[in-house]
């Protein structure tokens, strides 16, 4: 109402629409989300110094995604004024539109330190990571430096990676590869003494793939019975493996040593033979020691023949086969001695020759002869003579004669009378050829004439030829001859010249009548030279002596004794010495 010269009036006045001219956003971390955070907004349209801002505390700001970039559209809303005039203005609008920018998030990843043993699969590369967003995952993987041996890779980031709203850093790692183990286990070998040393296996665990060991095992040095360590030696696996090595033992047996005994033999009282055996099984230069031995005994049977000291090395077993010493019978040889007496006289005691007995055995019991006691020969037997078990006896016989009792007048027995008047027969033809001459002598006046004619008539002085000997019995004497073959400077003469005979018809009887005529012919040692006189150096010549000597066992010793007294030169001597029996 009006009073006065004024008059009132009210009007309204309204608030000033401004408008908001930028709104600022803060950079962000990517955060997986698309709020915006603002740090302020201005407006324009303001009056003179009227104080008006904006309020943007209870603003709100939205990316339009959350993925990180820059010029990211960013919706703002909720924007409000404040300040002291503020009342006097209102915002056309409290949204606005801007712009923001998301950065990387850093996300890091740490590769966890792996091991592996040689020739195992790699392990699982894995990590441990930070920084990353809600669900996001990196993808890829990582990876190591190349190589299998034993030694240490590097980890390294590989293919993983994160979203392009990450840095990521990566802090790699090693993976090391530790070495295997290899067990090696020798096996336990033997062998016998003296074979060569078997191959030294073993068995072997841990190799990888193809890999395998290389050099060999060996043992303690020694050949002779008993256990070695199987060693080592230069076996080996590479670098990659530590080895485990099991020993074991060679063990060297006893090698088996044959001896068989050779089977000996022995006659009594020999020494015993060396005690030999055939061996088989030593090695190389090895030898037994010892030697064998027998049973004790010495007479005739059967030893064993046993091991004695004979022995091997420890480094064999002996297997021993025996054999036997067989001591066979000695032979001893007894020759009864030829004997005679007279009829009616006593026996003479029966003796012998004996060879062939050891030490001092003797033979016991004694000779026999036939029964008998008139003139004639009766054979010497062995009688009870024996020598024992350890001997065979070889018995040769004698005669024991019985020579009849001769009495004739102006005689010796036995023996012919020298002056018995005997024929001496020497004929030759015209050519001075004494083809059968006969010289016969039997007393000493008729031998000397004998000897006489035979070398004036028959005999030129030579050397050289034969000396002939010759045993005779014809029927009315047995003797000997003695004889040269010779050639003389002009004539072949061939000579025979007994020297002695028995005429004794009762001697004669009692004789078998020999038939036969021995004539042996013997090269002299010396050239024999007749001149004057008959002489010879007998002696010289042992030859014709055992010829001789044979010829003459014929005949009894009891006759050649009476012969052999009927001659008293120097021939008849040097003779008479060979017909002593």
């Amino acid at each position: 109402a009006a009073t006065g010269n004024q008059s009132s009036v009210t009007a309204d006045i309204t608030a000033k629409e401004i408008s908001i001219n930028g709104v600022t956003i803060a950079d962000k971390i990517y955060d997986g989300n698309t709020t915006a955070t603002i740090t302020g907004a201005t407006v324009s349209g303001v009056i003179g110094s009227d104080v008006v801002s904006v309020d943007i505390s209870g603003a709100s700001a939205t990316f339009a995604n959350a993925n990180v970039g820059t010029g990211i559209l960013v919706n703002a809303n909720g924007l409000a004024l404040t300040g002291a005039d503020s009342a006097n203005y209102k915002l056309t609008s409290n949204a606005f539109e801007t712009t923001g920018n998301i950065t990387k998030a850093t996300v890091t990843v740490t590769a966890d330190a792996q091991s592996k043993v040689y020739g195992e699969t790699d392990p699982t590369l894995s990590y441990q990571v930070s920084g990353l967003v809600g669900s996001d995952a990196l993808t890829g993987e990582l990876s190591r430096d190349a190589g299998e041996n034993v030694g240490t890779y590097a980890i390294t980031q590989g293919t993983l990676a994160a979203s392009a709203n990450y840095n990521l850093v990566f802090t790699g790692a090693d993976l090391t590869i530790t070495k295997a183990t290899v067990t090696v286990t020798a096996d336990a070998q033997s062998k016998v003494y003296g074979e060569a040393d078997p191959t030294l296996t073993y068995q072997v665990s841990g190799l990888v793939g193809s890999d395998a060991l290389t050099g060999e095992l060996s043992r303690d040095v020694g050949e002779n019975v008993g256990t070695y360590a199987i060693t080592q030696g230069t076996l080996a696996a590479s670098a990659n493996y530590n080895l485990v090595f099991t020993g074991a033992d060679l063990t060297i047996t006893k090698a088996t040593v044959t001896v068989t005994a050779d089977a000996q033999s022995k006659v009594y009282g020999e020494t015993d033979p060396t005690l030999s055996y055939q061996v088989s099984g030593l090695v190389g230069s090895d030898a037994l020691t010892g030697e064998l031995s027998r049973d004790a005994g010495e007479n005739v049977g059967t030893y064993a023949i046993t091991q004695g000291t004979l022995a091997a090395s420890a480094n064999y077993n002996l297997v021993f086969t025996g054999a036997d010493l067989t001591i066979t019978k000695a032979t001893v040889t007894v020759t009864a001695d030829a004997v005679s007496k007279t009829y009616g006289e006593a026996d003479p005691t029966l003796t012998y020759q004996v060879s062939g007995l050891v030490g001092s055995d003797a033979l016991t019991g004694e000779l026999t002869r036939d029964a008998g006691e008139n003139v004639g020969t009766y054979a010497i037997t062995q009688g009870t003579l024996a020598a024992g078990d350890n001997y065979d006896m070889n018995f040769t016989g004698a005669q024991f004669t019985i020579i009849a009792k001769t009495e004739k007048p102006g005689s010796t027995p036995g023996i012919i009378d020298p002056s018995t008047e005997i024929s001496v027969n020497p004929s030759f033809n015209a050519d001075n050829d004494a083809s059968s001459p006969d010289y016969r002598v039997y007393g000493k006046p008729q031998r000397e004439a004998a000897r006489t004619a035979w070398l004036q008539d028959a005999m030129a002085p030579f050397t050289g030829g034969k000396f002939s000997v010759t045993a005779v019995e014809d029927g009315r004497h047995h003797g000997v001859e003695l004889g040269f073959d010779a050639t003389p400077i002009s004539t072949s003469v061939q000579t025979h010249h007994e020297m002695y005979g028995i005429h004794d018809d009762e001697i004669l009887d009692d004789h078998k009548v020999f038939d036969r005529y021995e004539h042996h012919v013997i090269e002299a040692q010396e050239p024999v030279s007749l001149d004057g006189d008959v002489e010879m150096d007998l002696s010289a010549a042992q030859d014709v002596m055992d010829a001789l000597e044979d010829l003459l066992l014929e005949i009894p010793a009891v006759e050649l004794t009476a012969k052999a007294s009927q001659f008293h030169d120097d021939f008849d001597t040097a003779l008479n010495d060979l017909l002593t029996i």
